[in-house]
């Protein structure tokens, strides 16, 4: 399990690939851990569906937005 340097260190490397770094106070823990990770997960390929079953549409698939499998380990 990651202590909370490892995490704000990891977070900072991996949040920055595709936006600014978010200050983790501007949302509180359980929009963090209910709305804005989950959503970011899927950016990184970490979902329980497979690629193919996600409903996206073709192009968005061909042109390879969304990982087919996680850039993470959990």
């Amino acid at each position: 399990m990651l202590d909370v340097e490892e995490g704000r260190k990891l977070s900072q490397a991996v949040c920055v690939t595709c936006h600014l770094y978010p200050e983790p106070d501007v949302l509180d823990k359980v929009t963090w851990a209910m709305s804005c990770l989950p959503s970011m997960g899927e950016w990184l390929g970490m979902t329980d569906e497979p690629i193919s079953e996600r409903g996206l549409h073709p192009r968005v698939v061909e042109k390879g937005l969304f990982p087919s499998v996680p850039v993470l380990a959990p």
